[in-house]
């Protein structure tokens, strides 16, 4: 959780944004996410797509159906 006097100052789309030009300069496909649902947008910004979780490899296809459990949405997510 970010403290409510970091947030709404661009620290997190900065850090996604600079993420996103990594993974691009180093020729990285194929990136998977399971972030909160309500962030898809966010995480949309860069280029990643809410997939079906059995696209994702297995190890996060069993993660994401352990935090499905909890009292949050999650998605699966990937940056073709």
């Amino acid at each position: 959780m970010i403290d409510e006097s970091f947030r709404r100052k661009g620290i997190g789309l900065a850090l996604l944004e600079a993420f996103a030009s990594f993974l691009d300069k180093n020729h990285i496909r194929d990136v998977f996410c399971l972030p909160y649902a309500h962030l898809d947008g966010f995480y949309g910004s860069i280029g990643f797509q809410q997939v079906e979780p059995a696209q994702a490899p297995s190890f996060l296809a069993d993660r994401l159906a352990d935090y499905l459990n909890g009292e949050k949405k999650y998605i699966c997510m990937r940056r073709p």
